[in-house]
């Protein structure tokens, strides 16, 4: 750790985007959940080494190459390949009425199963250490990445249910059939974890939208762990649903992947009844030992 104060608890530790360790040719894990969590933000790590590429193609929107569409692309197939039955349209555009008059404008994914519609705006907005420690940042962060996608998927949702339902995307024209379910998603490349555990007391702060009750905040790790480990759309689409009433009963808990242990197990579902119920880690995790325990033994 670099810097006069080495000890200083608000220092960035390298740890995060080098969690391995070596020393005479043996390697150490600092955390084995770091080259988990960290996983993207460690990629984005070595990406910058190259000064050039990061600047000129991963920074620049224009890119193909670039993080907002290489996020946007990757969401869309983690998507597709838990649903393949369904169809996914990647920037997809529509109408809306304004009171300066119709206005075009556009929803990163948009999924339409026999089941459901599926409303996806992505964020690959970055969380530097200054935004983690300072709380202005933080919000600004929260507000530009969270709040806004909320925003986007509210108005999607309204141009389906209030308006005609027309999407237009890549040589193709969709209408939704408005008597299915709406599911809407927001998918971050940060972990926004610490807002998203008691969203409550955020909501109460004026941090987050209070439309978050309705929707699903997840990170892409997070979002990749659970479909991976769900049987099918119905499962999903119940997930969802009993998702949206964590939010609503204003439960506590520690990370997305407890809920969803929790709802494997047939316990979140009892656990919603109780006002401002907290969700404890389930010890020893299945997650853990299908994902972690195995790679050390």
């Amino acid at each position: 750790q670099e810097g006069e104060f080495k000890g200083f608890i608000t220092n960035e530790s390298v740890i995060y985007t080098k969690p391995f360790l070596e020393e005479n040719n043996r390697f150490y894990c600092f955390s084995h959940y770091l080259p988990y969590v960290q996983l993207f933000e460690m990629m984005e790590f070595l990406l910058k080494l190259d000064k050039n590429y990061y600047d000129q193609n991963y920074q620049q929107n224009t890119a193909a190459d670039a993080r907002d569409n290489y996020f946007e692309t990757k969401v869309m197939s983690v998507f597709s390949a838990f649903l393949p039955h369904a169809s996914f349209y990647k920037s997809t555009h529509y109408t809306v009425n304004s009171d300066k008059g119709p206005i075009t404008t556009e929803l990163d994914i948009l999924g339409v199963s026999n089941s459901a519609t599926y409303i996806i705006e992505v964020k690959a907005h970055e969380l530097s250490h200054k935004d983690k420690i300072r709380i202005k940042g933080l919000m600004d962060k929260v507000k530009d990445s969270i709040n806004i996608a909320l925003y986007q998927c509210n108005r999607s949702e309204k141009h389906i249910l209030d308006e005609d339902g027309l999407f237009r995307a890549k040589n193709s024209t969709i209408t939704i059939n408005k008597t299915k379910p709406i599911y809407k998603i927001v998918v971050t490349f940060q972990q926004f974890t610490m807002f998203l555990t008691d969203c409550e007391s955020y909501k109460k702060m004026g941090l987050l939208d209070p439309s978050i009750d309705d929707a699903l905040v997840i990170s892409l790790f997070d979002l990749m762990t659970i479909l991976e480990n769900m049987k099918d759309e119905q499962e999903f689409i119940q997930y969802l649903d009993i998702r949206k009433e964590v939010n609503k009963n204003k439960m506590l808990y520690c990370d997305e992947l407890d809920l969803f242990e929790y709802f494997e197990e047939g316990m979140l579902s009892e656990a919603i009844k109780k006002p401002r119920a907290f969700i404890m880690p389930i010890t020893p995790s299945k997650l853990d030992e299908k994902y972690l325990c195995n790679l050390f033994i």
